[in-house]
């Protein structure tokens, strides 16, 4: 989220905060007020407490420390290790006259120091044209995770609790699911990330008109820990569509062997992938390689699998395989080996291992040539289907 007319004002602050800091770090030399911890001969030896922090021995007056002279600032509380009006700077191990943030602060924050280090904070203004109907969750999806996002100070900005963000049902260990921050777009944005599964800490699917949709909603709290609480709690709802046919094809045998074919995303929402790979054994574990000759009438073997998800109430199934002399889609001289998701009891030897019933279809054959073509090509369409069925051949609700 952007807002155009804070650009010039936000640009202004924030060059004007950082142009202090933008040359190179530098100790702070020490001075007869406050001297190096290590100077024997001005401090007599020093040494850093957590309670305390860094004083001479000898007089006993504020030294200036290294790490070796036992400053912590990671410790919590963290330990004071630099005079008042310094600040101690990790990278270098020793106080300087100047702080800043490492890794930078994104466009949204500011650099300030707080708890004994510099550390990126929110920065209000920037939202000040901001409501809340600007709270709106990202969604992305993909064939086994859908991984909603949003503005972590946009957050903060209306005093809601960004780090106490969860899933509705969070009742579980599981159902914390996986959150991250990352910089995008020079903005720090949380992510939540749920698995596409039925069921997974409240998620729900509904099938309509050959789609389905998976549906879960986050959580997100006033920030309690204020005096005043001016925000009610969000319950934001967020869903990832996906299309349930898809069509993947076998280049050819004689070639490279393994093509992916993304269908195009339902409504901008999400897609899944179907993968055809031609093996040489029976238990489906070595592909073929460019250029492997094959005998004709000697056996092989296609696996079609879906990086899809949800094993639990989906299956794939192949609904027609074809295999023809050219790549064009479904050459009228080919030859159907699938059709409705049953074999056809035709010249090509084509047998079952499974079909309709896992997330990968499996099936071997016999290798055959079209009278004056070197090359056979296999192409099938696949579908998802939901659980319903052993019987290879229906697909009761797809």
């Amino acid at each position: 989220m952007r807002y155009p007319e804070m650009r010039l004002l936000l640009g202004f602050l924030i060059v004007a905060h950082l142009g202090e800091a933008a040359g190179a770090m530098t100790c702070f030399a020490g001075n007869a007020t406050y001297p190096l911890c290590a100077d024997e001969a001005a401090c007599g030896g020093g040494s850093c407490t957590a309670t305390v922090g860094c004083y001479c021995e000898d007089p006993p007056t504020q030294c200036l420390p290294t790490a070796a002279d036992g400053c912590d600032s990671s410790t919590n509380p963290p330990t004071p290790c630099c005079p008042e009006g310094l600040f101690w700077f990790p990278d270098l191990q020793c106080c300087s006259e100047e702080f800043y943030c490492d890794p930078q602060c994104s466009a949204n924050e500011v650099c300030a120091f707080a708890s004994g280090q510099a550390l990126c904070q929110c920065n209000n203004t920037f939202y000040l044209p901001a409501n809340r109907s600007h709270i709106v969750p990202t969604v992305d999806c993909r064939s086994d995770v859908m991984t909603v996002s949003i503005s972590k100070c946009l957050l903060e900005r209306f005093q809601y609790s960004a780090s106490n963000m969860h899933l509705l049902e969070n009742n579980r260990t599981e159902c914390s699911g996986v959150t991250y921050v990352d910089i995008v777009n020079n903005e720090r944005i949380l992510f939540k990330q749920v698995p596409i599964q039925n069921g997974w800490c409240g998620t729900t699917f509904s099938l309509y008109d050959g789609m389905m949709t998976y549906t879960n909603a986050l959580y997100i709290p006033p920030d309690l820990d204020r005096p005043i609480i001016i925000s009610s709690a969000l319950n934001m709802s967020f869903s990832c569509t996906y299309n349930m046919t898809m069509q993947t094809s076998l280049q050819t045998v004689l070639r490279p062997l393994i093509r992916t074919v993304t269908p195009p995303d339902v409504n901008g929402a999400g897609s899944a992938q179907a993968i055809m790979v031609a093996y040489t054994d029976e238990a489906f574990t070595t592909p073929y390689q460019a250029g492997y000759e094959l005998t004709v009438g000697s056996p092989f073997y296609i696996g079609i699998m879906t990086t899809f998800a949800d094993g639990d109430n989906f299956t794939l199934r192949a609904e027609r395989c074809v295999a023809a002399p050219s790549n064009a889609s479904y050459d009228t001289n080919g030859v159907d080996l699938i059709t409705d998701g049953c074999l056809l009891n035709q010249d090509v030897n084509t047998q079952y291992v499974t079909n309709g019933e896992y997330l990968e279809v499996r099936f071997k054959m016999d290798a055959f040539v079209f009278q004056d073509m070197p090359e056979v090509y296999i192409r099938c369409d696949v579908r998802l289907c939901k659980k319903q069925t052993p019987d290879v051949c229906k697909c009761s609700s797809s």
